[in-house]
């Protein structure tokens, strides 16, 4: 007997082991291409090869094409971040590295944004609500915020 077998799982375990060595190794290549210095010509066409996948893929549905798009959101701003690190601090004066400091933390504030929201995305679970009372509601409501149009029933 297995010890897969004797935690009553079956294979869930493996699989989810494959699937995070999976996910692992599908990150290098796109650490890769994140950090690849390009010229202008070869950027072009990196941004031209996106967009094209992008217009594709957003004609079909599915969880799995959702990833996609998402992992191609996260390369090419991960790339810009890359960028603005790696080619674009350089400061004369005191006022441009004020300045310039200021624009890339607020870049890093939405990258982490863009990044915290995709992971909470797969993370959402289906609630089932039940149907809400609301009978406390429906005696205040002289009460509620009142605009005075027409619409709101006084």
């Amino acid at each position: 007997m297995t010890d897969e077998d004797r935690d009553g799982r079956g294979g869930a375990g493996g699989s989810k082991l494959i699937a995070t060595i999976g996910i692992i190794l599908a990150m290098i290549p796109l650490a890769l291409v994140v950090v690849a210095d390009l010229d202008l010509e070869s950027q072009a066409i990196f941004a031209g090869v996106c967009l094209l996948l992008l217009f594709i893929l957003s004609r079909f549905e599915g969880r799995g094409i959702t990833l996609v798009l998402v992992i191609l959101s996260i390369t090419v701003s991960s790339r810009y971040i890359w960028w603005r690190f790696t080619d674009t601090l350089v400061f004369e004066t005191w006022i441009e590295a004020i300045l310039g400091a200021g624009l890339l933390a607020a870049e890093m504030y939405a990258w982490i944004v863009l990044i915290l929201g995709y992971l909470q995305s797969p993370c959402r679970k289906t609630r089932r609500c039940g149907r809400r009372s609301t009978s406390t509601f429906r005696h205040t409501t002289s009460r509620w915020p009142w605009c005075g149009s027409p619409c709101s029933g006084r």
